[in-house]
């Protein structure tokens, strides 16, 4: 079997306690059968506040103002103080870890949802790439798994992940080109023609695919009302999502008055005052164009090969330019509201509380893959003419 990781894997570390925020509040934490049973046997006085303290009947921890019932006023685990580190359920003992399962395939990434793993993704300055390994475990067979799609999948990501990494191309261009590429992709699948994304392949890498997208965007660079009309319709998307944090509601309802509340001119003149601020930040610490690249590529290849389950190439290649496009129309906002200087921890704390949002809930992530399938204010084309406004 082959074991795939992001070469950042390895460096995570929980701070614990010195974390800016908690991985035990803000959703329901679900226990695993053999925890269940191992607190169920669980004697003496903590024993009792298991009984007490556990939803049996959901089979998750309860909650108080939001927060696990063992999460202490040090911000630490009471399960964990009291019984261990193995006594912790497995949800708890994975996060911030994600595994994706596919035939002979399993692949593990790290969500930034935890305010470390969002700190450490964007403050890298190497480059992403996979590491593969070779495991000896017995393979598991799916149901109806389309291998021979998966493999183009595969392929094709590969391509995605060099290609987002052109630094010497503008940050636009190739979110543009992924966008455009997931579009000719899906247009293939629809087909039935999944042997053509072999070619589709070959065409982008042989011929000089970042030129022509260079080009249009220099075409595109004046298309305000559509780069307008995508922050109204994503900041609208969001907030008709299932929402866990009030302050998340309050801080997208912000956004949109901010942003929104005047006509697209006014919108384009404080744009163009923000992006001149942002040339002026730019130092070794800050860079704009490397962080919406890390988070393009964190989602592209968190969800990408997912497609091989449910077609949706295109989506996903949308989700990614989407995500790392209202970050940072929410910092574009912020610098509003304040009129200070962004830093990296700006977007570190607006990253990972985003991926809360979206990450953790299937209902959310569906809704928003749903509509970016076929709401006409989501089309490729209005995408691409929009993140190459200038």
């Amino acid at each position: 079997m082959e074991w795939i990781r992001p070469n950042y894997y390895e460096e995570f570390q929980c701070i614990a306690d010195v974390c800016p925020d908690t991985c035990c509040a803000g959703w329901q934490i679900m226990i695993d059968e053999e925890s269940l049973k191992r607190y169920q046997k669980t004697t003496g006085g903590f024993g009792n506040r298991l009984t007490n303290e556990i939803d049996w009947k959901e089979k998750s921890f309860c909650q108080y103002n939001g927060n696990c019932a063992f999460l202490n006023e040090m911000g630490l685990c009471d399960i964990y103080s009291e019984l261990g580190k193995e006594a912790l359920c497995e949800t708890c003992k994975k996060y911030p870890r994600y595994i994706e399962e596919f035939e002979g395939v399993r692949e593990e990434f790290l969500c930034i949802s935890c305010p470390v793993v969002a700190d450490m993704l964007l403050g890298r300055k190497e480059k992403v790439s996979l590491k593969i390994t070779e495991i000896e475990e017995e393979e598991e067979c799916y149901e109806d798994f389309d291998f021979f799609l998966f493999t183009k999948l595969q392929d094709s990501r590969e391509y995605l992940l060099k290609m987002l990494q052109e630094r010497e191309h503008n940050i636009e261009t190739r979110m543009a080109c992924l966008v455009a590429f997931g579009h000719d992709m899906q247009r293939r699948l629809r087909m039935d023609a999944v042997f053509q994304m072999d070619s589709l392949l070959e065409k982008y890498t042989d011929t000089d695919s970042m030129h022509f997208f260079e080009e249009k965007r220099k075409i595109f660079q004046k298309e305000w009302k559509e780069r307008y009309a995508l922050s109204q319709n994503v900041f609208a998307l969001l907030q008709s999502l299932e929402i866990r944090r009030l302050e998340w509601k309050k801080w997208l309802e912000k956004c949109h008055t901010v942003l929104h509340k005047e006509k697209y001119t006014t919108y384009m003149e404080m744009r163009k005052q923000y992006e001149a601020k942002s040339v002026e930040w730019e130092d070794s610490q800050y860079n704009t164009a490397l962080y919406q690249e890390q988070l393009t590529i964190y989602f592209l290849l968190h969800y990408y090969c997912g497609a091989v389950y449910d077609d949706a190439i295109l989506s996903k290649t949308k989700l990614a330019v989407i995500s790392a496009f209202v970050i940072e129309e929410m910092l574009f906002a912020k610098w509003i509201i304040s009129k200070t200087r962004n830093i990296k921890a700006d977007w570190v704390a607006i990253t990972y509380q985003f991926a809360r949002e979206i990450e953790h809930s299937d209902e959310n992530l569906e809704k928003i893959e749903k509509t970016l399938t076929s709401s006409v204010k989501f089309k490729a084309q209005s995408i691409i003419k929009a993140i190459c406004t200038k």
